[in-house]
């Protein structure tokens, strides 16, 4: 576990995190990138660089922070979600699935990697990917191959295109 930050990093990233919460984006931007200045080597400032340009739309510098934060704490969970979301809705899931297979080595036991990957695999058609994926996944969540394929069919958002793969996936 890493050393707690220093008493005024600990508050410029407390303000960042409430300017962030409170639509003040200009603000937090500078607070956290200060953070991530001053502490390369934790993921709170790129995390928060990256938590913002999501919330102002902007995936082209999600894609730059999110894998510094993750650089600096491979386990960063939400710097995989950030970059799984962009991955699924901004037309990078090659990308993104590079840095989640990273998480996944990482984290062989957090299922909600696996249910990304398994969502990226999909969109890229990878379909050996998805199976092998929804195996681990299903194992993770003591499921087997087609209760596994049951809770991406019934998701109604979720691409019918999408749907279908996962499930014929999951028959092989």
């Amino acid at each position: 576990m890493a050393a707690p930050l220093e008493p005024e990093l600990a508050g410029l990233l407390a303000r960042a995190s409430r300017s962030l919460r409170e639509n003040r984006i200009d603000s937090a931007l500078e607070d956290f990138q200060r953070v991530a200045e001053q502490r390369p080597d934790r993921p709170e400032g790129a995390l928060g660089l990256a938590q913002a340009a999501f919330k102002t739309g902007n995936g082209r510098e999600v894609l730059l922070y999110a894998p510094q934060a993750i650089k600096a704490d491979p386990r960063c969970l939400q710097a995989y979600e950030l970059l799984a979301i962009i991955g699924m809705h901004g037309g990078v899931a090659d990308t993104a699935i590079g840095w989640l297979e990273i998480g996944a080595q990482t984290m062989p036991r957090e299922p909600l990697l696996f249910e990304w990957l398994t969502l990226l695999y999909a969109i890229a058609g990878r379909d050996a990917d998805i199976s092998s994926c929804m195996r681990h996944y299903g194992l993770l969540r003591g499921k087997s191959p087609s209760e596994t394929a049951l809770i991406f069919a019934r998701n109604p958002a979720l691409p019918e295109d999408i749907r279908s793969r996962i499930t014929a996936a999951s028959r092989s």
